[in-house]
């Protein structure tokens, strides 16, 4: 059975005063995933994607039950570089319906190499319930 790989996203800042570009929310029982992203920024140049699930942050897995606090802190451990596993959601559907296990040693790298970053654009749009927290 081959399994589909996850994508590790390295997000690498130039300061202390750059951000990550990237608007993390979570839905009970269902994960954390990517929000919005600023287009050109840190998030977009590193792979990020609206709808992804993050499965781990920093060599450590996430679960739909992780309090959302917990995955902000592991974000924010180094403040100027985080690894992000994130998974589609076909991805995701896949590995639930195969009881399969996420893992770092299977994952892609999407961007071995950092890249130019633009300024962060500003948010909008319609607020749900989640929790959210803009990195």
């Amino acid at each position: 059975m081959q399994l589909p790989p996850p994508r590790l996203c390295r997000l690498q800042k130039h300061s202390l005063t750059d951000e990550f570009g990237f608007n993390l929310h979570a839905e009970r029982g269902k994960g954390h995933f990517i929000g919005s992203v600023d287009k050109g920024g840190i998030g977009d140049h590193a792979g990020l994607v609206m709808g992804q699930r993050i499965v781990g942050v920093n060599d450590k897995l996430i679960y739909p039950d992780t309090p959302h606090k917990e995955v902000v802190t592991l974000i924010k451990k180094d403040p100027l570089c985080t690894e992000l596993l994130v998974v589609s959601e076909d991805v995701d559907r896949w590995y639930a319906e195969n009881g399969a296990t996420f893992s770092f040693e299977n994952a892609i790298r999407y961007n071995p190499e950092p890249a130019v970053i633009l300024p962060r654009s500003s948010l909008s749009g319609p607020k749900r319930d989640i929790m959210e927290f803009f990195l």
